[in-house]
């Protein structure tokens, strides 16, 4: 079922650039990439038709996983993504495409990984445990939950007034 999806994104991005319309070609290779962001070969095409309008971050941004992207789009992804959690993050990539990509891209893919490792942020595919997950609700916690109640219900009660106001004035 992905691949006739694929196949007809594929069919209307064709037409859509057979006519010169690169905005809906971009847009729908959006769409499916959202859909399924690990798909090599709609990142490979959406490099190309940035790389043809002259966006070249984000020509960078989708051919970092080929094995031969141009320097120039690369270094343009990285002054639009200048930290490395910003331009892993960029990829969207929800799982590890590593054993799909070729030598070279895996290599820069491990790189920008070491590169966000040592910036400090939790390591790729890893999140650090969240130490409130699960905890008992404190006291302190109940009282800002009840005053947030209380004040809601302020509002309400001014509606109510209002409205019981107004009765009694068309009655």
């Amino acid at each position: 079922m992905v691949t006739v999806a694929k196949d007809d994104v594929l069919a209307r991005v064709a037409a859509d650039l057979a006519e010169g319309h690169t905005y809906p070609a971009l847009r729908r290779l959006a769409s499916y990439a959202a859909a399924y962001p690990d798909d090599l070969d709609v990142r490979v095409l959406r490099g190309q038709i940035n790389r043809q309008i002259g966006n070249l971050a984000e020509a960078g941004r989708w051919t970092f996983l080929t094995e031969e992207p141009r320097p120039e789009e690369l270094a343009a992804f990285t002054r639009g993504y200048p930290y490395p959690l910003a331009r892993l993050r960029a990829l969207n990539l929800r799982g590890d495409p590593s054993g799909r990509l070729g030598p070279v891209a895996r290599g820069r893919l491990a790189d920008l990984r070491e590169q966000v490792n040592q910036a400090g942020a939790a390591p790729v595919g890893r999140q650090p445990p969240n130490p409130h997950l699960g905890a008992a609700p404190t006291w302190g916690d109940r009282i800002g939950c009840v005053l947030a109640g209380l004040l809601g219900c302020i509002p309400l009660a001014l509606m109510v007034i209002g409205l019981v106001t107004v009765l009694r004035w068309l009655g």
